[in-house]
């Protein structure tokens, strides 16, 4: 059962995280997680403003910008945790693209979702 309470706990270590997807640009802060039994990645990065604004051109390219929302997580960053609580509803709201940049053997499917007035982004992956 300890087994799998520690792959449940957050991770921060972004070379660690480069492992298992592409990191395209260096991420200022990051914290994820995996769900080994549904091949899921979860990670909240956040970018300098410069970077982040390359991300998203890159990202526009593979899939046309589409408004989304993310359920907030008590483990994502305190800005996002509090952004969700404002919402009533603990989302997040903002812009996905597709998450082609990051994609590696493993994880090959996923979105991209811009949190609404941040640099924070909401990477979701999975295998297909």
């Amino acid at each position: 059962n300890s087994n799998k309470e520690n792959s449940t706990v957050p991770k921060t270590n972004v070379e660690e995280l480069g492992m298992l997807v592409n990191v395209p640009y260096e991420a200022e802060e990051s914290v994820w997680k995996t769900e080994a039994a549904n091949k899921e990645l979860i990670a909240v990065l956040r970018f300098s403003a410069t970077d982040s604004e390359k991300l998203v051109a890159d990202a526009a390219r593979y899939r046309k910008p589409e408004e989304a929302s993310v359920q907030s997580e008590p483990w994502f960053p305190d800005e996002l945790v509090a952004q969700g609580d404002m919402s009533g509803d603990d989302t997040l709201k903002g812009i996905s693209y597709g998450a082609n940049a990051f994609f590696q053997e493993n994880y090959n499917e996923g979105r991209l979702i811009r949190i609404d007035g941040t640099n924070y982004f909401v990477l979701e992956m999975h295998s297909k």
